[in-house]
């Protein structure tokens, strides 16, 4: 089900592997930085929060869409 969801704000899917009873999913490499790193290293405005929050939004309303039930999602695990 992962191979077929295309859209901007998600890192397309590679392939999946169970290893030590955790599923551990790949993808390809992001090209940036996680919202952690962000987080982290710089002061944010808030037009900058509200595009980042738009965008997330964006990405979980197509995986919803799809029908995928993901995990917990964290600041590591959001690419920007």
């Amino acid at each position: 089900m992962l191979q077929t969801i295309a859209h901007p704000f998600i890192i397309p899917y590679v392939s999946s592997q169970e290893i030590n009873q955790h599923d551990i999913v790949f993808t390809e490499l992001a090209d940036n930085y996680s919202l952690a790193d962000l987080l982290n290293g710089c002061q944010l405005n808030e037009p900058i929060v509200q595009k980042i929050a738009w965008q997330i939004l964006l990405a979980l309303q197509k995986i919803h869409k799809t029908g995928f039930v993901h995990g917990k999602q964290n600041e590591i695990m959001i690419m920007i």
